[in-house]
C-alpha cells in the first residue's frame, strides 16, 4: 500500500495556485470580509465621535548658544565644542521638573483663561476620581500633567525649539505653551543677568581695592617727594618707570583674570554630581605638554611684540620696522591656531562623547569640558604671566642701576604709575560689566506665540475612518485566508485539481437544501431538464469517454465518510444511464447501513446477502424498479460478517453473472474510512467514484481514502464533488430555477 502511495504522489501534477483562485476565495468569503470591514470601520467612526478632541499649539523660541558664554576677563580661548550640545542642555531645562513647578504655581494663580473667569483652565482642576474636596490639584499634580501634555522639539539644524501644547480646550493649548515659553524666558533673563551681575560685583571688588592701592602710592610718592625735594627724573629713567609700570599692570590684569577664572572654575565644579566628581578631576587634571609650550611660545612672541613697540613708539609708521611687527603678527596667528587644533584633539581625546556622543553625554559633558577649557585658559595666562616676569626682571636690572637717591623716587613713581594704569583698566571693565547687566536679554528669544488652533488635531476623523475601511478590509482578507487555511475542507474543483486528483464532475447543491429534495431525491426523473439532471447527465457523459478503451461494465461509489451524499448520486447516475437505453443495475453492497431501496421504494430484506449466504438464487433477489432498464438488488438480510461476505468467491460469482445480464452494474458501499468492504469491491469493480461533500469533506479524510482504495485497476479512483455551492465558492448567485449547474469534469 505504501509503494501505491508513493506513486501516486509521482504521478499527480500539483498546478499552482492562479489568481482565479485566490479571487475564488475571496468571492467565497466575502461576506466574512463585508463584516469585518463593517465592524472595524464602524468602531473607527464611533471612536472620533465620542472621544474628546484634543487641540495643539505651539510656540517657538531661539537660542543663541553665543550669547550665552559668560563673560571673562581675557579672552583666551573660544569655546566654540561647548555650543554642540547647547541647544540639547536647554531642552532638558525646559522638560525639568523646577520649570514644570513654575507653570503650575502660575496656572493655579490665574485660574482662568480669560478676564471674565468664565472659561477655567482645565489642567488644574482636581481628577475626577479623587476622593478629597479640594479645589484645585496640587502642585506636583499638575506638573505630572503639564509632562503629559507638553512635547518639546529641537528643529533640525538650527536652534529653534518648538513647545507645543495638547489640550481640550483650544485656549488653554495656547495659553499654556505661551505660559512655558515666558516663563522660561524669564527664568533666562535673570540667569544670565546673575552671571553678569557676579562678574560685575567681582569687578566692584577689585576697584575698590585698586582705588585704595592707588590712593596709598600717591600719598608715598607726595610724601618722599617733599621730605626730599625730588620733583622729577630724567627722561631715561621716566622712560624705565614707564615700561615698567606698564609690564606690571599687566601682569596685574593676567592676576586679576586668574581670579575670576578660579572662581569660575569652582562653580564648574560644584556643578559636577558628587558620583562624577573623581572622573572630572581626572580628566580636568591630564596635560598635553606640546600645548604647554605653545602656550609659552605664544605668550613670549605677544609680550616680545608689545614691548618692541612701546619702546619704539616713533617708528611704528616706519615701512621695515611694520614689516618686522608684521613677520611676528604671522608668527602669533600661526602658533594661535596650531594652540586652537591641538586642544580641540587634546579635549577629543578626553571627551571621545563630543564626537560619538556614546560617552559622557548632556550637561555633564559641558560642565567637566568647561572645566578641562577653563584649567587651559589659566595656563595660558600663567605662560603670559611668566613671560612679563621675565621681560620685568630684565627692567629690574636697569632699575636698579639708577643713581641711589633716586631710585627709592623711581620705585614710589613706579608703583603710583602701575596702580594707576590697573585701576583705569579695571574701571573701563567695571563700566562694560555694569552696561552688560544692565542691557542682559538673555540668550533666548521668543520668534513665535501660539495662536489659538481652530482645527482639533486629534481624533483626525478622515485618517481614522480611512484607516478603519483599510484595516478592516485587510483584516478581512486575512481572517479569510487563515480560515481556508485552518479549515482544510474541499470547497472547489479546483482545490482537487490542485491535488492532482481526477475530477468526473461537480454536483450542484439545491439552493436551501441538500442536492436531492426529500419529497423526490431522483431528480434525473422529476426534473429532467432541471440544471441538476443535467449535471448527472455530464457526469455520465464524462464517465463514458474517460475509460481509456475499457469496457466499463460495474463501478463502485463510496466516500470517505457518511453524509456525502453517494447514494443518491448512485441513484441519480443509474436513471441517467437508463435513458440511454441501458439496462442497469443499481445494487446496494452497504451492508452495515443500507439506504438505497428508499429512493426505488423497494423491498430491503430479501438482497445480496441472501445470495451469498446461499439462501436465494439471484433471479429471487433482483427487484423490478419503477424506473424502466433499472433493477435493483437490495443489501438483504443482516449480518455481522460483511466483510467475509463481500470477499468471498459467491460476490465473485454475483458480479460475473450480472455483467451477462446487465450494461451496467452501479454498487453502492460503506463509506471507506467506515470499513474494509469498499478496498475490497475496489478490486472487483472496473471504475471506483469517490464522492466528496463540498465545504464538509477535509483533504486529509480524502486523501486516506484514498490511500485505503489503492489504485484499482491501477488507476487513480475519480472524484465526485457533490454538494457544490456555486454562491458559496465564488459568490455566484442562483438562478431563478433555485439550482446551479458546473459541468466540471478533469480528463485522467
Amino acid at each position: 500500500m505504501a509503494s501505491n502511495n508513493e506513486a501516486n504522489n509521482k504521478k499527480r501534477k500539483v498546478p499552482d495556485i492562479s489568481f482565479q483562485d485566490y479571487l475564488g476565495i475571496i468571492l467565497r468569503g466575502k461576506w466574512i470580509i463585508i463584516s469585518t470591514l463593517i465592524i472595524i470601520s464602524s468602531t473607527a467612526f464611533i471612536y472620533t465621535r465620542f472621544v474628546d478632541p484634543v487641540y495643539k499649539a505651539t510656540a517657538s523660541i531661539l537660542i543663541n548658544p553665543r550669547l550665552a558664554q559668560p563673560t571673562i576677563f581675557v579672552d583666551v580661548l573660544r569655546r566654540s565644542e561647548g555650543e554642540k550640545n547647547f541647544t540639547q542642555n536647554e531642552m532638558e531645562i525646559l522638560k525639568s521638573k523646577m520649570l514644570a513647578l513654575d507653570v503650575a504655581q502660575r496656572l493655579l494663580g490665574q485660574r482662568y483663561l480669560d478676564s471674565a473667569k468664565l472659561l477655567p483652565i482645565l489642567i488644574i482642576q482636581p481628577a475626577k476620581e479623587s476622593e478629597n474636596t479640594q479645589q484645585f490639584a496640587s502642585l506636583s499634580g499638575i506638573a505630572n500633567r503639564l509632562e503629559q501634555v507638553v512635547d518639546f522639539a529641537a528643529l533640525p539644524e538650527t536652534d529653534v525649539i518648538q513647545i507645543t501644547a495638547k489640550s481640550r480646550n483650544p485656549r488653554e493649548s495656547a495659553f499654556i505653551a505661551n505660559i512655558i515659553a515666558k516663563i522660561y524666558y524669564d527664568r533666562n533673563i535673570q540667569t544670565s543677568r546673575a552671571k553678569s551681575r557676579a562678574f560685575r560685583e567681582f569687578l566692584e571688588a577689585q576697584l575698590i581695592d585698586k582705588r585704595r592701592a592707588l590712593s596709598d602710592a600717591e600719598d608715598s610718592l607726595q610724601d618722599y617727594m617733599d621730605k626730599h625735594g625730588i620733583v622729577s627724573l630724567d627722561e631715561e629713567s621716566k622712560k624705565l618707570i614707564d615700561q615698567l609700570a606698564r609690564l606690571e599692570s599687566q601682569r596685574d590684569e593676567i592676576d586679576i583674570s586668574v581670579q575670576s577664572l578660579t572662581k569660575a572654575l569652582a562653580s564648574y565644579q560644584e556643578e559636577i554630581p558628587e558620583q562624577q566628581k573623581n572622573t572630572a578631576k581626572a580628566i580636568g587634571d591630564a596635560n598635553d605638554p606640546y600645548i604647554r609650550l605653545l602656550q609659552e611660545q605664544l605668550a613670549k612672541l605677544e609680550v616680545q611684540r608689545d614691548v618692541t613697540v612701546a619702546q619704539n613708539p616713533s617708528i611704528v609708521d616706519k615701512d621695515n620696522y611694520n614689516k618686522k611687527i608684521s613677520e611676528v603678527d604671522e608668527q602669533i596667528k600661526h602658533l594661535r591656531t596650531q594652540l586652537q587644533k591641538r586642544t580641540n584633539e587634546f579635549l577629543g581625546t578626553l571627551l571621545p562623547g563630543a564626537q560619538t556622543g556614546t560617552e559622557t553625554a548632556g550637561y555633564l559633558k559641558q560642565i567637566i569640558q568647561k572645566n578641562i577649557e577653563t584649567k587651559m585658559e589659566l595656563q595660558t595666562l600663567q605662560a603670559k604671566k611668566n613671560a612679563l616676569n621675565d621681560v620685568i626682571a630684565t627692567y629690574e636690572k636697569q632699575f636698579g642701576q639708577l643713581p641711589g637717591k633716586n631710585i627709592r623716587f623711581a620705585r614710589f613713581q613706579r608703583t603710583k604709575i602701575s596702580n594707576e594704569k590697573l585701576y583705569t583698566t579695571i574701571q573701563e571693565k567695571y563700566n562694560e560689566a555694569l552696561m552688560t547687566e544692565q542691557s542682559q536679554f538673555g540668550y533666548v528669544e521668543i520668534i513665535d506665540h501660539a495662536t489659538i488652533p481652530d482645527k482639533p488635531s486629534s481624533p483626525k476623523v478622515f485618517l481614522i475612518s480611512l484607516l478603519g475601511i483599510v484595516l478592516g478590509f485587510v483584516l478581512g482578507i486575512v481572517i479569510l485566508f487563515v480560515k481556508e487555511r485552518v479549515d482544510l475542507r474541499i470547497q472547489t474543483p479546483e482545490d482537487l485539481k490542485r491535488e492532482g486528483l481526477s475530477i468526473r464532475g461537480a454536483i450542484i447543491q439545491v439552493k436551501d437544501g441538500l442536492l436531492s429534495p426529500k419529497e423526490n431525491p431522483l431528480l434525473v426523473m422529476s426534473q429532467p431538464f432541471s440544471p441538476a439532471a443535467e449535471a448527472f447527465k455530464h457526469l455520465r457523459t464524462n464517465l463514458q469517454y474517460v475509460s481509456d478503451g475499457r469496457d466499463i461494465r460495474s463501478i463502485l461509489i463510496t466516500s470517505s465518510k457518511p453524509g456525502e451524499g453517494k447514494t443518491t448520486i448512485l441513484a441519480n447516475l443509474a436513471i441517467a444511464f437508463s435513458q440511454l437505453g441501458k439496462k442497469i443495475l443499481a445494487t446496494d453492497a452497504d451492508l452495515r447501513k443500507p439506504t438505497l431501496h428508499k429512493y426505488f421504494d423497494c423491498e430491503p430484506h430479501q438482497g445480496l446477502t441472501d445470495f451469498l449466504l446461499g439462501r436465494l438464487s439471484i433471479d429471487e433477489i433482483i427487484q423490478q424498479t419503477k424506473v424502466e432498464n433499472v433493477h435493483f438488488v437490495s443489501s438483504g438480510v443482516k449480518s455481522q460478517k460483511t466483510t467475509e461476505l463481500i470477499s468471498s468467491a459467491q460476490m465473485g460469482k454475483f458480479l460475473d453473472e450480472m455483467k451477462k445480464r446487465y450494461d451496467l452494474i452501479l454498487l453502492d458501499s460503506p463509506p471507506v474510512l467506515a470499513g474494509t468492504e469498499p478496498t475490497i469491491l475496489s478490486t472487483m469493480a472496473d471504475q471506483v467514484l469517490i464522492v466528496v461533500a463540498a465545504g464538509d469533506t477535509r483533504y486529509t479524510e480524502l486523501l486516506h481514502a484514498i490511500e485505503e482504495l489503492g489504485e484499482p485497476q491501477g488507476k487513480l479512483p475519480g472524484v465526485v464533488l457533490n454538494k457544490f455551492n456555486l454562491y458559496r465558492a465564488y459568490g455566484i448567485p442562483y438562478g431563478r430555477s433555485g439550482y446551479g449547474y458546473y459541468p466540471y469534469a478533469s480528463k485522467s
